[in-house]
């Protein structure tokens, strides 16, 4: 080996090396070549040609070519060859290489990112062809905050985590921050050993996986703006040109980023005008405005939106001036207004404007419209046209009639609910649906005894309900809101005007999407009315008890009527039992009328159709009146009877039957109730200006209960089967009434059962000023009445023909009719004296009869008298009216009815 073959292998020179040590100085990638190479060579005895790089930290590469030395038996001697250094050329031809690596790795890297637009996508694909070309486990590209912070969005891993996200410059040692901000590339070979990074800041590396780094800073306007950084994860030498690559590409990344920021930015920019365009064509179509713009001295239409289209009836505008497509405003003042804001570049502002325009079907109708003229001017300011806008304020100008007109009605409905609520005796109120009141009206708020400010807002059991009332009605609160159905109920409640009872319902108030807002309810105070339908059931139950009883009543006298009618027919010539019979069956028969002359006082009473007759009467006279007409059922019961009545002279003003009349059922009364042999007292004394009398009893009593219903009507007290002398319950309610018509009272008092009764009338005493003359007696004679000419008219014949019967005994000569027309023909036939009428008849009642008979020549001087049923005052003036003389009830006594015919015709 010659001195420069083994300067080149960096051997000692002069020394022997067989095959394998020169083979040991070759770099090892290519140790097996050269071997492989020699061989070939050998064994086929050709030359041996090949380059190679030697060990070291510099290699050297060497150019060896050889020839073998063979023996006769052609085995190899030796290797005869001469080594080249060829490092230079080959350091030339990998520079030449790298650069045209480099050169294509830079044209890719721009074809990639130059269709890019979004800048996340330029720094993805430019980390991502770095880290290829480098063949690195990582490439970042990061923006840089505040020249401090380390914004990594976008990265390339290989086989390492991603490190996206935010790093402190400072985390990564003092040196890093420092280069960074010089603007000089931060190179580290081996992290684990490199003397810049310090223990604490090795952290940041193990992190992120970096035991290599090549760290490029990209500084703009003289700020640390951006960086690229290429990590392996165990150490790597970065030889100068990959520094300076990385360096290139973070320059070429940043200008791809401005580039697609920029192209993004106008991308965006046109999109927003576009968008902004768009959404101002919607606005100015869709505005509730009237809108056009009008280009030109002529206003021609160059847009114009639906509302105005809407406005002159849909007509086409656009392209056409404003005279041609609106001549019907045409002297209106809007084409001279158009052209001084035309004119003068100055806007007009129009409030309440009225235009006669031209609608779809060709008719003018007049509109009310606010609007502006607004003058459009080109780039040099010189006015264009002209933007129209405003709005249509025809249909709200009515809605506000219409409104006033609804509003001043609603007041008016409004004031009269309130007026009506306020002043109903009903209780009306609204709840929420929270259970608080939030209205209630002035009858409730007084039955509480509560001020509106005091109550509303409040619950039932705040307001001072009961606990279970209020907790009933909040129930019933929920359930009217959960079912939307009416509650009523009746419920007790104790307020201002003490416990009553009340009946109430709760409604649903509905919203206009039909849910339930809250509960409105009504209240009504049914107490009296409670009261009321009992005394109803209580009076409805004594009349049926009283028709029972009047039936009971009418048949008691009828069956000894009946009775003295066998007798007589079966007596004979025994006068005197048929003088006997005739005696019961008129103390009977005036019973009965007795009976239904008691129901005909009360009636009248109560329709206040009774007629008192006043005079100055003494009460003496009166009390014996009484007595005599009480006398006999008095002594009937074995009673004893006593009077006390004042010494000095009583008078009353009074009708004298019809207070005798009281104090005859009041004797009546003690004789019924009182168990035979018992005592009936009857006294009076003037207390003041008044009369009291008493009519007291030791009789049966009056229960304490019965004290304030025994003047009623129907009233009865310990009725029973076994009792036959209880009368049908309408003489104290005669008593009451008459009392009462004379200015008085009348009570009752008693102990109790068995202690007997006193009843008490308060009458006031005649003065000096009700002195009044007694009426005087009826014109007439005491003599016997002579026989006359007598018609009987009635529909019931037996009756006819009874009363005929009895007054031809009488002498009388007596017809008989049984209709007003037959009446009528037997008295223009008879001509009789004296005419005894009914009144309800067929064909022709008597009124009827009566006019035509008195229509008659021979008619006017005849005595016609009324018989009839009906004995009411007003029964009696249709009668008078008619022209009868008289008026008789049914059924009549004989003696009354001689004294009224005797009366008649003494006044003819």
């Amino acid at each position: 080996m010659s001195d420069r073959a083994a300067q080149i292998y960096g051997v000692e020179p002069g020394c022997t090396h067989g095959r394998e040590s020169m083979r040991g100085l070759i770099h090892p990638e290519y140790r097996d070549r050269s071997r492989d190479e020699s061989r070939r060579a050998a064994a086929t005895r050709t030359d041996y040609d090949m380059e190679y790089p030697l060990l070291g930290d510099c290699p050297v590469w060497v150019s060896a070519r050889g020839r073998g030395v063979y023996a006769e038996d052609g085995s190899l001697v030796q290797m005869l060859g001469v080594v080249q250094d060829i490092t230079a050329r080959k350091t030339a031809e990998a520079a030449l290489r790298a650069s045209e690596r480099r050169q294509r790795f830079l044209a890719d890297l721009a074809a990639a990112t130059q269709p890019l637009a979004a800048p996340g996508a330029v720094m993805g694909v430019s980390a991502k062809l770095l880290a290829e070309h480098l063949r690195a486990d990582r490439c970042a590209y990061a923006e840089v905050e505040d020249e401090s912070v380390f914004v990594i969005t976008g990265d390339h891993p290989v086989g390492v985590p991603s490190i996206v996200g935010r790093w402190p410059v400072a985390a990564f040692g003092a040196e890093c921050v420092r280069l960074m901000r010089a603007n000089e590339p931060y190179v580290v070979a081996d992290v684990a050993t490199d003397p810049r990074i310090g223990p604490d800041d090795r952290s940041a590396y193990a992190a992120t996986n970096i035991g290599a780094v090549i760290c490029v800073p990209l500084h703009k306007h003289g700020r640390f703006t951006a960086a690229m950084a290429v990590h392996q994860r165990g150490p790597r030498a970065w030889a100068p040109a990959e520094i300076e690559l990385v360096s290139t590409v973070a320059g070429r990344c940043w200008e791809a980023l401005e580039r697609a920021r920029a192209v993004e930015a106008e991308r965006r920019l046109h999109t927003e005008v576009a968008a902004e365009r768009s959404r101002l064509e919607e606005v100015f179509r869709l505005a509730p405005a009237f809108m056009a713009v009008l280009r030109g001295p002529e206003h021609v239409f160059e847009l114009a939106n639906d509302r105005y289209s809407e406005l002159v009836g849909g007509r086409a505008l656009v392209g056409k001036t404003v005279r041609a497509a609106l001549p019907e405003i045409e002297g209106q003042g809007f084409f001279e207004i158009l052209d001084r804001v035309y004119r003068t570049g100055e806007p007009y502002l129009g409030s309440d404007v009225r235009a006669q325009v031209r609608t779809a079907d060709g008719a003018l109708t007049e509109r009310i419209l606010d609007f502006v003229y607004q003058p459009i001017r080109d780039a040099a300011g010189a006015v264009s046209g002209i933007l129209v806008q405003g709005i249509d304020l025809t249909e709200r100008h009515r809605a506000e009639i219409e409104l006033i007109r609804v509003t001043a009605e609603s007041e008016r409905q409004r004031r009269l609910y309130e007026t009506v609520l306020s002043n109903t005796p009903d209780l009306v109120y609204v709840f929420d649906l929270n259970h608080r009141f939030t209205y209630a009206n002035e009858a409730l708020l007084a039955m509480w005894g509560r001020t509106r400010a005091d109550a509303i807002g409040k619950s039932c059991l705040e307001i001072g309900y009961e606990p279970w009332h209020a907790a009933m009605h909040d129930r019933e609160i929920d359930q009217v809101a959960a079912t939307r159905k009416a509650v009523r109920g009746e419920v007790p409640f104790t307020g201002t005007n003490g416990r009553r009872i009340y009946d109430y319902i709760f409604v649903p108030v509905l919203g206009a999407n039909g849910e339930v807002e809250a509960v409105a309810g009504t209240t009504r105070d049914v107490t009296d009315r409670q009261a009321m339908e009992q005394e109803l059931r209580d009076v409805d139950r004594r009349k049926d008890e009283f028709i029972a009883l009047l039936a009971h009543e009418l048949r008691n006298p009828l069956a000894p009527i009946r009775n003295e009618l066998q007798v007589i027919r079966l007596a004979g010539t025994d006068s005197a039992a048929r003088d006997r019979a005739r005696a019961i069956m008129d103390r009977q028969l005036a019973h009965m009328v007795r009976i239904v002359d008691d129901l005909l006082d009360v009636s009248r009473i109560n329709r206040n159709k009774m007629e008192l007759r006043r005079a100055r009467v003494p009460l003496a006279e009166v009390i014996a009146s009484a007595v005599e007409t009480a006398r006999p059922q008095i002594d009937e019961a074995g009673h004893a009877l006593e009077v006390e009545l004042p010494p000095e002279p009583v008078f009353l003003n009074a009708d004298l039957t019809r207070l005798a009349q009281v104090f005859s059922n009041l004797l009546t009364n003690s004789a019924k109730y009182t168990p035979r042999g018992g005592r009936v007292r009857i006294s009076a004394a003037v207390v003041g200006d008044e009369l009291v009398a008493a009519v007291r009893d030791n009789g049966i009593g009056v229960p304490a209960a019965a004290l304030t219903t025994i003047f009623d009507m129907f009233s009865q007290v310990n009725r029973t089967t076994e009792r036959s002398t209880g009368g049908l319950g309408i003489g104290l309610a005669l008593v009451k009434g008459l009392t009462e018509m004379h200015g008085g009272t009348v009570t009752a008092a008693s102990a109790g059962e068995g202690t007997g009764t006193t009843f008490t009338v308060r009458l006031p005493v005649a003065g000096a000023a009700d002195e009044r003359p007694a009426p005087d007696p009826a014109p007439g004679s005491d003599g016997p009445a002579r026989p006359c000419r007598i018609l009987v008219v009635d529909d019931n014949r037996d009756g006819a023909e009874s009363m005929a019967e009895m007054l031809g005994l009488l002498g009388n000569d007596v017809r008989t009719a049984h209709d007003g027309l037959e009446a009528v023909a037997a008295a223009e036939a008879f001509r009789p004296e004296a005419i005894l009428m009914d009144v309800g008849m067929p064909n022709l009642d008597g009124l009827g009869a009566t006019r035509r008979i008195r229509e008659q020549p021979w008619g006017a001087g005849v005595v016609i008298i009324a018989l009839t049923g009906w004995g009411q005052d007003a029964d009696r003036a249709k009668t008078r009216d008619a022209g009868c003389d008289g008026h008789l009830v049914k059924p009549v006594a004989l003696d009354d009815l001689q004294k009224l015919l005797q009366d008649l015709r003494a006044g003819r």
